[in-house]
Formats: structure tokens, sequence, C-alpha cells
């Protein structure tokens, strides 16, 4: 399944810009942090579903408790 750069749908909050396509009963995202990383943005809230991930430039912490 190929999907174009213009296909994703974008949402952005603050400094998080997001872009996602939902391919069957998997999802692409591509999601970009400003300068403060991911303080102040969705990607805080707490969530129960499995996630997998690929950085591809910089880094990520995970704090669980």
């Amino acid at each position: 399944m190929r999907v174009a750069a213009r296909e994703l749908t974008t949402v952005r909050q603050g400094t998080m810009l997001a872009r996602y396509a939902v391919l069957g009963p998997v999802a692409f995202a591509q999601v970009e942090f400003g300068p403060g990383g991911t303080h102040g943005t969705a990607a805080e809230d707490p969530c129960e579903q499995p996630h997998w991930g690929l950085v591809l430039r910089g880094r990520i912490r995970i704090d669980e408790g």
C-alpha cells in the first residue's frame, strides 16, 4: 500500500506537528516536535494502548509511574 504525502492527515498542537494515515489495521504516523520537545503536547497524555516507534533524529525518554 502506498500513501502520498498529500494524503496524510495533518494535526498541529503547539509546536507538535503530526501527520498520519490509517492503513487497514495499522496506522502510519510521523510526528515532529519543536525545540521544547513534548512538553505541553498530547504526546504526554497517558495511554494504555501498545505503541511502536522509530526515532530518526534526536532521542526519546520514557518515564513510567
